[in-house]
């Protein structure tokens, strides 16, 4: 555990020493995923390669003045090298997850960029539902159901004409679950990096049924 640690601090120093800093960048399951260089360079007699590296132990490709490029048995038929050297992986999955490294090897290494890749699914879709709807004088109150998948969030809302109610949000495994009031529309909204779903009903409904409300109240007793 403790030479575990010490590998790690020694491999953050290290990072730090050359001044890299990884950019993180969030990609849908299943789409490409292009990574450019941050570093312009020029290969030289002692500086001859380039390597895309994975987790730094795992080399994708590696490319040179001398011999075509070496595209990896893991990677051979999902990888492409653009002419500027950025690198495309297409239809990323889960175990793509992690860091991406561009190393000019040779006498004096160099990186060139440097990720650190999230793949995420897209969110599943929501289902927003008036629960309960109740009239108190000349305010509609409603009771709001947002749903994804097996999680929701209830919420009650008062409205006039506007809708007053500060919202309310779930931090989920795979995103947020989101039920917040715009004033004129109440929003179910499920969201992660790459992805957005959300279903809106209008307050309107609320309106009508406190309209309805009222004519009855005032209504004429025969």
């Amino acid at each position: 555990m403790e030479l575990a640690l010490l590998l790690l601090l020694g491999l953050l120093h290290k990072k730090q020493a050359q001044g890299i800093q990884a950019e993180t960048r969030f990609v849908k399951l299943g789409t490409n995923l292009t990574l450019e260089l941050k570093k312009t360079f020029v290969f030289t007699q002692n500086n001859d390669q380039l390597f895309w590296n994975f987790n730094t132990s795992f080399t994708i490709l590696r490319a040179d003045t001398s011999s075509p490029i070496t595209i990896y048995e893991n990677y051979s038929n999902r990888v492409t090298l653009l002419e500027n050297f950025a690198l495309i992986l297409r239809n990323v999955h889960a175990l793509d997850n992690g860091y991406y490294t561009a190393v000019l090897g040779g006498a004096k290494q160099q990186t060139l960029a440097d990720y650190n890749v999230q793949v995420q699914a897209a969110v599943s879709p929501v289902k927003l539902e008036v629960a309960s709807m109740w009239n108190d004088m000349d305010t509609c109150n409603m009771t709001v159901t947002c749903r994804a998948d097996t999680t929701q969030l209830n919420l009650n809302f008062e409205c006039h004409k506007v809708c007053s109610q500060n919202g309310s949000e779930l931090l989920k495994a795979d995103g947020h679950l989101k039920l917040i009031s715009d004033n004129y529309s109440i929003v179910c909204e499920h969201s992660n990096n790459v992805s957005k779903t959300e279903q809106a009903k209008n307050v309107h409904i609320c309106a009508l049924n406190l309209v309805v409300s009222t004519w009855k109240r005032q209504r004429p007793v025969n």
